[in-house]
């Protein structure tokens, strides 16, 4: 009946204050918007916790002739624990889940970060809704 999603710490050398508010928040509103469960803050049915392992960007795509690359690619990867206290079992314990995006390498990352994070967020947060809750396909 109910779930409770704990706040995910970046622990990444990089990423805005905002990151992990962010992904907490975007896992907080998958959880609302594909189920029934009730949100509380603590002794839930289902507690949800983890952290931001990994936050990096990397050169992808290096054009011929040059070593500059024409895509740089933004990857997150999250660690995640379940507890379902009905049953009184660990579901995940620290499993990982990642997820990246391409983006234009002349891009300024400072004006897309936030808009990058959200597709990331998006990817990582229904991987773990359907790995809690056996949507795998």
């Amino acid at each position: 009946k109910t779930v409770q999603i704990d706040y995910f710490p970046n622990l990444s050398a990089i990423g805005g204050p905002f990151l992990g508010a962010s992904f907490t928040e975007s896992l907080r509103d998958i959880m609302q918007s594909q189920t029934k469960l009730n949100i509380v803050s603590e002794n839930a049915d289902l507690q949800i916790s983890g952290n931001i392992k990994n936050y990096n960007i990397t050169p992808v795509n290096i054009q011929a002739g040059s070593e500059t690359a024409a895509q740089n690619r933004l990857k997150m990867n999250v660690s995640v624990n379940t507890y379902f206290k009905l049953n009184d079992s660990i579901g995940l314990n620290n499993s990982p889940f990642s997820a990246f995006v391409d983006y234009d390498a002349s891009t300024d990352f400072n004006t897309i970060e936030e808009q990058l994070v959200e597709e990331l967020n998006f990817q990582i947060t229904q991987d773990i809704f359907d790995k809690i809750f056996g949507g795998e396909w």
